[in-house]
């Protein structure tokens, strides 16, 4: 009987990477660029996160919007990434007038473009990104 099966699953993997102003990382997980569902779990981040209401929403309702952001992360990448992730960031974290997790949204479909070619046009806060990688 074999000791060991290794499969090497080539280039597929793509890390994401949470830093702070300093370039120190304080999060990180991987996504599989070759998984065809991914725009489709996009879709769904982007849908929700547009269904949130924020402003002036209680304790209780960001805790609630949080976790299920995390939920939704974890069914994007495939694995619980939570603590990988979100150890020191939240995904409603301000980050430069943008939660934390529409920029890993952003990176992922740029990274998605990039990859593999796709066409992945979606509306976040107004604005449409296009599988130039680009804002517009």
């Amino acid at each position: 009987m074999a000791e060991k099966i290794e499969v090497n699953v080539g280039d597929v993997l793509a890390p994401v990477v949470i830093s702070d102003k300093n370039g120190t990382k304080v999060g990180a997980a991987f996504i599989n660029t070759k998984d065809i569902r991914i725009p489709a779990r996009i879709t769904e981040i982007i849908e929700y996160m547009k269904s949130l209401d924020v402003d002036g929403a209680d304790y209780d309702s960001l805790l609630k919007f949080d976790k299920a952001l995390e939920d939704k992360f974890c069914y994007l990448f495939g694995y619980d990434c939570r603590r990988s992730l979100f150890g020191v960031v939240s995904p409603t974290t301000h980050c430069g007038g943008k939660f934390a997790a529409v920029l890993i949204v952003e990176k992922v479909m740029e990274c998605l473009s990039d990859e593999n070619g796709m066409l992945i046009q979606y509306s976040i806060d107004g604005t449409v990104y296009e599988d130039s990688g680009t804002l517009s």
